[in-house]
């Protein structure tokens, strides 16, 4: 029996590997690869789970591997989405954003 340290090493270790080895999705060809490797984890996650409130309970490693892969996607959107707005707000000169006025 592996100790909680040493299976969240190895855990960490593999979902580090998994994103290295598909460059994060990148490319559209990694990206295509990436996703059905979600697909298969997924559906195997579900076959061999008891039952699914196994699933929904449980910490599975593809949701970890997902938050990483999606999270810098969602960054480069929400940048592009409000840059405008927050600088034409910074420009404003009789702008007053003090707290405790």
């Amino acid at each position: 029996q592996l100790s909680d340290e040493t299976v969240k090493k190895h855990r960490r270790l593999a979902e580090q590997v998994v994103l290295t080895l598909f460059g994060y999705g990148q490319d559209q060809r990694e990206d295509y690869i990436f996703l059905k490797l979600f697909q298969l984890s997924i559906h195997k996650e579900i076959l061999a789970a008891p039952s699914i409130s196994n699933v929904v309970c449980g910490h599975p490693m593809y949701i970890n591997i997902a938050m990483q892969y999606v999270h810098p996607r969602q960054i480069t959107y929400i940048h592009k989405m409000l840059q405008g707005v927050i600088c034409e707000l910074l420009d404003t000169v009789d702008l007053d954003i003090e707290p405790d006025p």
